[in-house]
């Protein structure tokens, strides 16, 4: 899991997750081209059927357009029942009845693959925003662990200068006994020196 890792895992993990993303964007992006396909055929099979279609896609005369094709319908259906239901007046509304099924058909494949792309795009860009979240986040996070890093080697350095200090102060005490005891030898030997000097003296 991302919220354990830390440091270069961590920034791994964001890594992974953000292709992860990318194969998502790549797979409702063909599902988008798809469905704008279908969108493209399905709207021209209804305009040449009489529909008006807007640029948000919407059938605009949707109503008025279903209800001539059911009256349509209705009239071959009233055709056949006021004919000798014969051979070909059965073909012609068998023809009918299936012209009015096609055409509604037609209707609910067209709005499925509106409904399709909507979907498609609405992933699509959220998606997007968790690929730029992810972009930001790690952005921000290389940022903060540098700044830590760097908190982390000043800590460091301040350590070592404590150190170097306390060495030299070990060695100034050390250099001011040095001193000391060679001052102190050098009075011992200044006093023996006049004691063998009062010595010679005497005889």
């Amino acid at each position: 899991m991302k919220d354990r890792a830390y440091g270069k895992d961590y920034v791994d993990k964001i890594d992974e997750e953000t292709e992860a993303l990318k194969r998502q964007l790549a797979a409702q992006q063909a599902l988008a081209a798809e469905a704008q396909s279908y969108i493209n055929t399905d709207s021209a099979d209804l305009i040449a059927a009489g529909a008006i279609i807007g640029e948000d896609g919407v059938i605009q005369n949707y109503d008025a357009l279903v209800e001539q094709w059911v009256a349509e319908y209705n009239a071959a259906v009233d055709a056949w029942n006021n004919s000798e239901q014969e051979d070909a007046d059965a073909e012609r509304f068998e023809d009918a009845e299936q012209l009015f099924e096609d055409r509604m058909q037609m209707i609910e494949d067209y709005e499925d693959a509106l409904q399709t792309m909507a979907d498609a795009e609405a992933e699509i860009e959220e998606l997007r925003n968790q690929m730029s979240e992810n972009a930001l986040e790690k952005i921000t996070y290389t940022h903060e662990l540098n700044l830590e890093v760097n908190e982390r080697d000043v800590e460091f350095l301040d350590y070592l200068q404590d150190k170097y200090d306390g060495i030299l102060d070990q060695q100034d005490e050390l250099f001011s006994s040095l001193i000391q005891e060679a001052s102190e030898y050098e009075s011992n030997f200044a006093a023996l020196q006049q004691a063998y000097d009062d010595l010679v003296a005497d005889f």
